[in-house]
């Protein structure tokens, strides 16, 4: 299968199974869209992936964050106008709390990790799914054991 000129949409791509995923989609022709909170990091991801031959956008996003996911989503589709992609890479994105019911911080740590590892994941997928409908796009979602 070739990827030339798709569009391919990574979150938690500064390190990791992201940043791989970023590199070998552009080895083999597509743009990617670097996401993630570690611009340092998505810069080298994204120095790599200009070195195959495509150019890529990257975009620093808390994917726990409703308004900086809808703009990486617009920001790609401005950019590309289309989505072909959608890479949910709780890998790197997703987060774990230890705490217990004494210290009262339960349900805070709670929402935190839920809000990061399961809604973002959702919430992506269903800004994005509008513009993967019209490219008969795909979605990959990549998760971690924690």
């Amino acid at each position: 299968m070739s990827f030339k000129d798709k569009v391919v949409f990574i979150s938690g791509a500064s390190s990791g199974i992201g940043a791989a995923t970023a590199k070998e989609f552009s080895k083999e022709g597509a743009y990617v869209v670097i996401v993630d909170r570690n611009e340092t990091k998505m810069e080298k991801v994204a120095a790599e992936c200009v070195s195959y031959g495509k150019k890529s956008l990257v975009i620093k996003a808390d994917v726990s964050k409703d308004n900086e996911v809808k703009a990486a989503i617009d920001k790609t589709i401005q950019k590309f106008e289309k989505l072909d992609i959608l890479v949910n890479n709780q890998e790197r994105a997703g987060i774990i709390r230890y705490e217990n019911f004494i210290d009262g911080r339960i349900l805070e740590a709670y929402d935190e990790l839920m809000a990061t590892n399961l809604r973002a994941t959702v919430h992506l997928t269903s800004l994005a799914v509008p513009h993967l409908i019209e490219t008969k796009g795909s979605v990959i979602d990549i998760y971690s054991i924690a």
